[in-house]
């Protein structure tokens, strides 16, 4: 269970908002459940820019954008991590709290 102090809106009901870097990683399963739900466009997918080949030299480095938005608080809700789904001002941080909660609000979670 999501547990929050504010009430989530259905997805039906309200754009959901998926940030995370410009790859397929942990956020492509959120991706894929809106991809098979026929609702790809029915959510936003922020891709934040990353080189990989310079994560050596540090995220400040690879992915500036990402660090810009740790430094400034935009992920404190997730420990500074991401993927983050937002719905309705409310965050929700982990991939799988984020699938879990994209199939259940999409009828494909099963009983």
């Amino acid at each position: 269970h999501i547990h929050t102090t504010h009430s989530l809106t259905p997805l039906a009901n309200m754009p959901a908002e998926l940030t995370y870097f410009n790859l397929r990683g942990v956020a492509e399963g959120a991706r894929l459940l809106y991809a098979a739900a026929g609702k790809s466009g029915e959510f936003t997918d922020n891709r934040i820019p990353v080189d990989v080949s310079k994560f050596s030299e540090g995220v400040a480095v690879a992915a500036p954008q990402f660090a810009e938005g740790r430094e400034a608080g935009t992920f404190k809700m997730n420990m500074n991590r991401i993927p983050i789904l937002v719905v309705d001002g409310a965050t929700i941080g982990q991939s799988s709290a984020i699938e879990r909660y994209i199939a259940r609000q999409l009828g494909m979670y099963g009983s």
